[in-house]
């Protein structure tokens, strides 16, 4: 029965079978070195996530005291003592179904790939809660960093007995190509078979796994350190062309080894927009082709020139998403009039509006330093605790991570634009920052309604936002959750930056935000207007809650109307 449940929860994910063991466990081998797996939970949990026994069993048997486990879950969400691995446990902690601060791939892949660089017998084993999205990601940013090892596995433990099958019969396959395409050279002219060309024997020789464990084996130990791996001669869109390229590469991997094969379309690993966006940004740092703006490399000693944020645009149809809209309208309707315990005065003029967060100053400010420093990896006496470990306490994810510090909703007297297209009707909300003091009840739309009503703003002065910094934009109907989108913005503004610089317009299909389900399901796009603010030296963007006032300062949801409009987790369940 626990094993039906525990299929059930890993859904389309790839599982591995031990028959030695007869253990069967939600885990995969990315590469020989480099393992991702669910939680190893205990108690309940045990019933349909990996028992803990379990997973320190498998890996005891297989990787003796060569692994080290790295775990992406903050405390307030997950935790267990670093005693279950012998102490081999590291943690880079950042939310579910989150992006990370940018620095935490450099200084998490750090460690990986020291851990890797001991020996060809070492093994790294990567964990959040569903072994998925924040793991593909770190398990992804590693594989960018060594570039050579983007391969799948080559030994045989690392597979299923049948994956291994189907791996040793796609081999045979390709060497009766090889052999054949031989024959075909030989033959020449005189054969009626027509020759294949040497650029698509290039392609095949590129995509066939037996040629890629070929790269591998030549290599020598992966590198730890963020070093210049690309030649000042090398132009610039070339090495802009091989990060996108790799990236893909990268992903294709990940997706083929972690996900279930069906005769459908392949599914994705890395399925959250902005999680896939994290690795093109930190593919384009490795091919130093960032912008210069980002605060990892040693050389960034002067703070960045700042950007403002003006307005976000919300295009939204005013019908469609099925079963899923109406249902969630339902709920709003009884949410907007339940007594849930906040302040009806959090949202703007109209229905629509968005919140702005971003990680804690100082974690963010500490992570950065660690990775401009450059330390090398260094553990205490015993060869496994970690020296100067950053995570080592809960200091950091005790709390929520994320806090808000800005909005921005229709201000008084604007409605939304109505256009038409095939399709049908588009309503456009044009969404400004607004001060606290100016947020009314959601509604309010004249002062005969006994509200006050506020004028819009004379002029629109936006955000202050660090350029080099990750943040969150949240978007709402009411107080149901639509979706979201983390962006860097120094990534999307022109450079270098300018002074006169006209205001740039980045725009976001649907497909490039995070989970749009409910309302979200009738989202378009979302456009935001960014420019570089070169003159604004001493202000600092808006204060973010301290995590121990922390409820998010955003609507919250609970029981049965939590589940249908507010489990990101379940809703994405249900979409894959």
């Amino acid at each position: 029965m626990s094993s039906y449940v525990r299929r059930l929860v890993s859904g389309h994910k790839a599982r591995f079978y031990d028959k030695d063991l007869d253990v069967e466990l939600d885990l995969v081998y990315l590469t020989d070195q480099v393992v991702i797996m669910g939680f190893p939970a205990a108690g309940l949990a045990g019933f349909y996530r990996n028992p803990r026994e379990e997973v320190k069993r498998f890996l005891d048997t297989r990787h003796g005291d060569k692994y080290r486990v790295f775990n992406f879950c903050p405390t307030v969400e997950n935790s267990y003592p670093s005693s279950t691995f012998y102490g081999r446990v590291s943690r880079y902690p950042f939310p579910d179904h989150h992006a990370p601060p940018i620095g935490l791939l450099a200084l998490a892949t750090q460690e990986m790939a020291a851990w890797l660089a001991r020996g060809p017998d070492y093994t790294i084993v990567v964990h959040c809660k569903a072994g998925k999205g924040r793991s593909g990601t770190l398990a992804c940013s590693l594989l960018l960093r060594l570039d050579d090892a983007i391969a799948p596995p080559k030994l045989q433990r690392s597979y299923n007995a049948s994956e291994w099958a189907d791996e040793r019969a796609n081999e045979i396959m390709h060497e009766v190509e090889s052999e054949t395409e031989n024959q075909r050279r030989t033959l020449g002219e005189e054969s009626d078979i027509p020759p294949t060309t040497d650029a698509e024997t290039s392609a095949d020789e590129q995509e066939s796994p037996s040629s890629e464990s070929k790269k591998v084996e030549s290599k020598d130990k992966p590198t730890t350190g963020l070093v210049s791996r690309n030649s000042l001669t090398v132009p610039k869109e070339e090495r802009g062309t091989k990060a996108a390229s790799t990236v893909e590469k990268v992903l294709k991997l990940h997706s083929s080894r972690r996900m279930r094969h069906t005769k459908e379309k392949q599914r994705q690993g890395v399925s959250i927009p902005s999680q896939r966006r994290w690795l093109r940004y930190w593919s384009e740092f490795l091919h130093e082709v960032a912008p210069p703006q980002l605060q990892l490399a040693p050389s960034s000693t002067s703070r960045s020139p700042k950007a403002r944020l003006y307005n976000v645009k919300i295009r939204m149809r005013d019908t469609g998403g099925g079963i899923q809209v109406a249902v969630v309208k339902v709920a709003k309707m009884l949410i907007d009039n339940a007594p849930l315990g906040y302040s009806t005065k959090d949202r703007g003029a109209g229905d629509v509006w968005v919140s702005l967060a971003r990680y804690e100053d100082s974690m963010v400010e500490e992570i950065e330093k660690r990775v401009r420093t450059g330390a090398p990896v260094e553990y205490k006496e015993d060869g496994v605790t970690r020296k100067d470990d950053m995570f080592e306490t809960t200091k950091w994810d005790d709390k929520k991570m994320v806090a808000s510090f800005a909005r921005l909703g229709q201000a008084h007297g604007t409605k939304p634009e109505l256009t038409k297209d095939s399709v049908g009707n588009i309503f456009t909300y044009d969404l400004v920052p607004v001060a606290t003091s100016d947020w009314v009840d959601l509604g309010a739309e004249s002062e005969e309604s006994g509200r006050k009503s506020v004028p819009p703003p004379e002029t629109n002065e936006g955000i202050v936002l660090e350029s080099s910094r990750e943040f969150r934009i949240k978007l709402y109907m009411g107080q149901v959750f639509m979706g979201w989108i983390w962006l860097i913005p120094c990534y999307h503004l022109p450079q270098p930056p300018a002074k006169d610089a006209p205001k740039t317009t980045v725009r976001l299909p649907r497909s490039e935000i995070d989970f749009p389900m409910g309302f979200g399901a009738l989202l378009v796009d979302v456009e935001l207007t960014m420019a570089w603010d070169l003159e604004t030296l001493e202000e600092e963007p808006p204060r973010a809650i301290e995590r121990s006032e922390s409820r998010e300062s955003e609507p919250g949801v609970s029981g049965v109307l939590g589940a249908a409009v507010g489990n990101v987790e379940a809703l994405q369940a249900a979409r894959d």
